[in-house]
């Protein structure tokens, strides 16, 4: 898929430095050890919230969402991030919208998943100088704990 025309035209100063992977399979398939308590409409709603929350976090960094449900696609065009086709798995998602980052000219890149609950900020990832553990350009904000990891 191509990036949102809107996204395609932001200027070079907002695409260099650090940028954001979204890989975001679809809303309505997640959270599904939620089921005894939430509905599906309801997961999907909270998959939407929680991704919003990583969206608004990885601003004002170039961000691109990683996905082929149509869901997410209009999601997140209409944030006006861009998006790139879901290749099928989460390691190559990263890789996918690490190497689509790089083309636009950033040099760091922080691999987010979109459920990420309590996050507000990504600036300690996206900062200069951020450990990457031995990788130059790449950090992970897991999201099955509270303290981000680097891979």
């Amino acid at each position: 898929m191509d990036p949102a025309p809107e996204a395609s035209e932001r200027g070079a100063a907002a695409r260099a430095g650090a940028g954001v992977v979204v890989p975001l399979r679809s809303f309505r398939g997640g959270k599904s050890r939620l089921a005894p308590r939430l509905d599906a409409d309801g997961r999907a709603a909270l998959a939407r919230t929680l991704a919003d929350r990583v969206a608004d976090a990885a601003a004002p960094h170039t961000t691109v969402v990683v996905s082929s449900d149509p869901d997410v696609v209009v999601w997140a065009r209409h944030r006006q991030l861009d998006v790139i086709a879901d290749p099928g798995s989460l390691d190559a998602a990263a890789r996918a919208g690490s190497e689509h980052l790089a083309a636009l000219g950033v040099d760091r890149v922080v691999i987010a998943h979109a459920d990420l609950a309590l996050v507000t900020t990504l600036a300690e990832l996206v900062a200069p100088g951020a450990a990457t553990s031995g990788c130059p350009r790449t950090a992970s904000a897991a999201s099955r704990s509270s303290a981000s990891s680097t891979s």
